[in-house]
């Protein structure tokens, strides 16, 4: 009998597996499938569109920043993201539906693994378990960490960090340690990963520090520690010094930035969130007001958790500490950490609810809060489909961008490039001489304008736009724009020495060589043409469209080179 029936739970507990995987995965596509034929957007196109670091050996990316900053700033420093686009590259090439199939399966694995966290910790069932994870999931604040592909970074610290979390739960230590040391290598906020492996040491204890161990978390302590050091050498960088801002002014400040974050839960963001709400944002009376309310009616049903059950200690705990990123108090993590979006502190929140759902006896409670939740989780999901629908396009994403921030130069210029992109160069134009009227880097409106001057046809107006960018920051891109503008006005000896430059400047400029090559090709000069379609076929040999341009170069040659080269191009 006993066999029988253990057999029996055996199969329900499968059953329940099986059904909760089925609705996740099912939770995952009907949201975010739509994502797969999204584009490139934002630093999609500086981490891979644009990026010849791409076509390196992947060992380089562990001593090297995530992307150049500007002198001063402290560069991010996130090898395994940059792995991931790179097998991306090689699997996908340039085409988005690959990345964003990928970012699609990470955010479904990382519900499966919150899912069996809830279970764990909630006392929830299966369907439970991952009913409170869909729900989780469906949060419209989570949209842009899903299908903007360099939000990768969030999902492979999620799937870093919760993976550390349940392999220690299981007792897996070795398993736990290395998913550690796989979120630290995706981004700076698992530095916190050790608080969590405390407070998971906590939950099972009636007071807070009882039974809290020091030997558990050293593991975790040198990997953090030996992360560190290994970012501070990989970069050459000086030990950080805190941020300039006065306790008093972050005092002051604190109230904003957590209205601002926590607003986010009932009024889904702006499609970027910031990294540091500026001292001057100002919370609407109506939101402070409804925040005062709700804070008090969440307070008093954590503080009845508190007592009741220990383990709520585990979820305000992870909300609270994995929230410090998000504000200025948290030196000297508030840079290098800083979270774009709440996906990480959301979950305290939902385990939370989890928690309490699982505590309800009656059936009319029960009733109740599973009403409530259907309503709520609805609501998500009408809020998640629209905001899935606004990142289809992104000249929808920069107006809204600019709504919010008007002041922001780099948004104009995005904006103004998209628009160059979509066919607009007129309005380009527009949109980026306002970005010119504002403070701050004027670089890139320069080269939006010179761009689009040349799709127009006012070839000295590109040279010029050009030229002011190159004034300001030299760059390849700068280079080969005015290259083309020397091209277009009939200066090819001009033209050639900018392009020149572009190459000498960044030798794994693509779209220099292959300038370079056409222009040698076009003036019959084929050793120069052959070395520069060579260079581009060397940077990238899986590319039949550069095996292309060599091979027609080299059958140019052979038909039209003289005999006395003796049928060697390095002879001509």
């Amino acid at each position: 009998m006993g066999s029988n029936s253990s057999s029996l739970n055996k199969s329900k507990t499968a059953f329940s597996l099986g059904a909760a995987l089925l609705l996740l995965g099912a939770a995952v596509l009907f949201l975010y499938g739509p994502s797969l034929r999204f584009g490139f957007l934002w630093d999609d196109y500086l981490l891979i569109v644009d990026n010849p670091a791409l076509n390196q050996n992947p060992i380089a990316f562990f001593g090297q920043p995530l992307y150049p900053m500007e002198a001063g700033e402290q560069p991010y420093y996130r090898p395994l993201q940059m792995v991931s686009h790179f097998v991306d590259f090689r699997l996908f090439g340039l085409n988005p539906w690959g990345s964003h199939a990928v970012n699609l399966l990470l955010f479904g694995f990382n519900l499966f693994l919150t899912a069996w966290i809830f279970k764990r910790l909630t006392g929830l069932g299966w369907l439970g378990a991952a009913g409170t994870a869909i729900l989780f999931g469906a949060h419209p604040m989570h949209t842009p960490a899903v299908v903007y592909i360099s939000g990768r970074a969030d999902l492979l610290v999620y799937a870093g960090l919760t993976g550390m979390l349940a392999a220690f739960l299981k007792g897996w230590r070795v398993l736990s340690w290395f998913s550690f040391a796989l979120a630290l290598g995706s981004k700076e906020s698992a530095l916190l990963g050790p608080g969590l492996i405390a407070l998971a040491q906590w939950s099972s204890n009636r007071w807070a520090f009882k039974g809290l161990r020091v030997k558990p978390l050293v593991p975790y302590l040198l990997l953090a520690g030996g992360w560190l050091l290994w970012r501070q050498g990989a970069l050459s960088l000086p030990i950080a010094l805190p941020e300039a801002l006065p306790w008093i002014a972050r005092v002051r400040e604190f109230p904003n930035l957590l209205a601002a974050y926590l607003s986010a839960f009932f009024n889904p963001f702006h499609p970027q969130l910031s990294r540091a709400v500026a001292s001057t944002h100002q919370t609407g009376v109506l939101t402070a007001c409804a925040w005062a309310g709700v804070t008090g009616l969440l307070a008093a049903g954590f503080v009845w958790l508190w007592v009741r059950k220990p383990v709520s200690r585990f979820w305000l705990g992870w909300t609270a500490l994995m929230g410090l990123p998000l504000t200025r108090w948290a030196w000297p993590l508030a840079h290098p950490a800083a979270d774009h979006w709440m996906i990480l502190p959301a979950v305290g929140v939902f385990g939370l609810i989890g928690l309490a759902a699982a505590r309800l006896k009656s059936r009319s409670s029960k009733g109740l809060s599973f009403a409530a939740l259907v309503i709520w989780g609805l609501l998500c999901w009408q809020g998640t489909s629209s905001y899935v629908r606004k990142w289809a396009d992104p000249l929808t994403l920069y107006a809204y961008q600019l709504k919010e921030n008007p002041a922001l130069i780099r948004t104009h210029a995005n904006y103004a490039e998209e628009l160059l992109t979509q066919g607009h160069p007129a309005d380009a134009v527009e949109e980026s001489l306002k970005a010119l009227a504002k403070k701050g880097d004027a670089h890139h409106p320069w080269l939006v304008i010179s761009r689009a001057s040349l799709v127009m046809g006012r070839f000295p107006q590109a040279r010029d736009a050009a030229q002011a960018a190159l004034s300001l920051k030299p760059t390849e891109k700068g280079f080969l724009l005015l290259g083309a503008a020397h091209y277009e006005l009939g200066e090819a000896g001009l033209c050639e020495e900018e392009l020149q430059k572009a190459v000498a400047l960044a030798p794994s400029f693509e779209l220099g060589w292959e300038a370079l090559g056409d222009l040698y090709y076009e003036q019959g000069r084929w050793t120069d043409a052959l070395k520069a379609y060579g260079k581009l076929v060397e940077l990238k040999p899986q590319s039949k469209a550069y095996r292309d341009l060599l091979a027609d170069a080299y059958e140019s040659w052979l038909s039209q080179a003289p005999l006395q080269s003796g049928g060697n191009p390095d002879k001509m």
